[in-house]
Order: structure tokens, then sequence, then C-alpha cells
């Protein structure tokens, strides 16, 4: 089946998988500055500086919305056409975002795997780190697969959106 989309589906496209990026980037990067300040590393030495969290806190503050805003008006896009659910643009940007979240995952448990082997100290900092990856990619994982297969409902959907406003 080939389905044509417009213009503004595209961009629709686009924006939703651009905004949902930067809200994860953005909460990632949060997370691991939460953490650097409560688990500071012993061999930094003592330091007053606490990194500015502005740019994670401003960047979710503006995307998150506007994802969810995006992701809504795709889903009343999908009721109206179903067809556009098997769009090739649609499969492309799931396709890459499972890959990537897949790819983040098998990295980081590789990073673990290596720091263990190698000999060194795993600390509470860094195994938080490694937690917080692997929550993040691994929700956006099974979200997107779950999506990929057409397996979500409408209150599953809503749970999902939920949980991830309550996250950031």
């Amino acid at each position: 089946m080939n389905t044509k989309i417009s213009a503004k589906d595209f961009f629709l496209h686009l924006g939703t998988i651009v905004t949902f990026y930067a809200s994860v980037v953005a909460l990632i990067s949060l997370l691991f500055q939460v953490i650097n300040v409560a688990y500071p590393r012993i061999t930094d030495g003592y330091q007053y500086y606490f990194p500015s969290i502005s740019l994670q806190v401003a960047t979710i503050i503006v995307a998150f919305p506007l994802f969810l805003l995006m992701s809504w008006l795709l889903q009343k896009t999908y009721a109206m056409d179903p067809t556009l659910r098997d769009a090739p643009l649609r499969k492309w940007l799931s396709y890459i975002t499972l890959f990537v979240a897949g790819a983040v995952v098998a990295g980081d448990l590789v990073t673990v795997i290596y720091m263990f082997l190698d000999g060194q100290e795993l600390t509470i900092g860094f195994l938080l780190k490694v937690l917080a990856l692997l929550v993040v990619a691994g929700g956006v994982f099974m979200y997107y697969l779950r999506e990929i297969r057409n397996m979500i409902t409408a209150g599953e959907r809503t749970i999902w959106r939920a949980v991830a406003a309550l996250v950031r």
C-alpha cells in the first residue's frame, strides 16, 4: 500500500519526532546533572560549582508539551484517515527511534559490563546514570515497539502520556 502524505503530515511527523528527541535528551541530561550533584566523583575534589540545569528544564518545558500536542494532532489525523498509520514516513521514523533506543540500551549494558570486567569502581552515581538510561531508553523502545505493531489502545496511550508527564 502506497500512502501519500501531505506536506502538513510530513512536518507534523517530523515535528513530533524532533520534539520527542529533544525532550528525551533534555530529560536524560537533567537526570545526569542531578546525579552528578547528589553523588559527585571523589576524584574531582571538592567543588562548589553546580552546573546549570536551566537549558534542560527550558527544553522540557517547551518541547514536551509541543510533543504532546503534535502527537494528539497525529492521533486525530489517524482517526480521520487510518491509512496514514501505514505511511512510510511514520514507519521510518518509528524504526529509527527503535534503533536508537535499542542502541542506547545495548551501549549502556556494554558500558556496565566493561567497567565491571576492567575492575573500575562502579559508584552509586554511575549506576544511577545507567539505571536512568535503561529506564528512559527502555521505555521509549517498549512504547515504539508496541506503536509500530499497532498494539497500543487509546487508554494505554493515555497511561503512557501520564507516566511521561510525571517523569518530566
